[in-house]
């Protein structure tokens, strides 16, 4: 019975590897620190048992990836496997309909690859039929696409990994990789409610002014949440209270005219 049953699953895996060695550095090196400040040691001491626990880094990080390659290959076998590419678990209404003749608008399109969900035979099926009629239907990734992206992935844990301590500005933070994984996963596990269809492109350069405004609509989506996003949009920005910064006998601008008609009569 296989451990792994979507793609996601396999994700967590290759985060959880590559965070075990992220830990596992950090202790090395906190472990490179405190012997380099024993007084008690020779330099030559020092610098020989620094060697000795930076080459068990490097045989660390090496395991690591090997960890990473050998879950790629079970990956790319699940992948085929889970694409039902036989179509033996297709629809056999929904192809019958689709090859009677029937002509079926985008809207109705996507409603049917909405209802599919994750069956990867009436997904595919659904795909390249929208595809025949002009129709680009984000709801179907094929098991090299999968593969690819899952490398990629793996991939670049590997030059996070490399990037020891994070000297070269590369490896990111842990806070950021959950959403890092979380990107990944949506370009290869595309769930209904972020299924579309659209028209194919009829240019290479409608295709780039799609792009283009997509990555725009991400950037829009990825705002921060302390409300940026909104300016401009019949948002205003909060103003700060400069009250706060003047002395405290110079509170006047803030004093009703009736309580400083008050103050000057005493």
């Amino acid at each position: 019975m296989r451990k792994f049953k979507c793609e996601s699953d396999f994700m967590r895996e290759s985060t959880r590897i590559y965070r075990a060695y992220v830990e596992k550095e950090k202790q090395l090196k906190d472990l490179i620190a405190e012997t380099n400040s024993l007084k008690d040691l020779t330099n030559e001491a020092k610098e020989r048992e620094t060697k000795k626990i930076q080459h068990e880094i490097s045989e660390k990080r090496a395991g690591m990836k090997t960890l990473l390659s050998n879950l790629e290959n079970d990956f790319a076998d699940w992948a085929f496997e889970f694409a039902d590419l036989t179509g033996e678990g297709l629809d056999r209404k929904l192809a019958t309909a689709l090859s009677s003749g029937i002509s079926y608008s985008p809207q109705e399109l996507l409603y049917l690859a909405k209802k599919a969900g994750n069956n990867q035979a009436d997904a595919r099926l659904l795909h390249d039929y929208a595809k025949s009629h002009g129709y680009e239907l984000k709801n179907y990734v094929s098991p090299d696409q999968k593969i690819e992206k899952f490398h990629k992935m793996n991939e670049t844990f590997g030059k996070f990994a490399d990037d020891e301590g994070g000297k070269d500005w590369f490896r990111l933070p842990d806070a950021e990789i959950d959403i890092f994984v979380g990107n990944q996963l949506s370009s290869v596990e595309i769930m209904p409610e972020n299924m579309e269809i659209r028209t194919v492109a009829k240019s290479i350069d409608e295709e780039i002014s799609r792009d283009i405004a997509e990555n725009e609509k991400k950037k829009a989506e990825n705002a921060d949440k302390d409300g940026e996003f909104l300016n401009g949009f019949g948002v205003d920005p909060e103003e700060p209270d400069t009250n706060f910064y003047k002395p405290e006998d110079d509170a006047t601008e803030n004093v009703s005219p009736e309580e400083e008609s008050e103050n000057v009569d005493q």
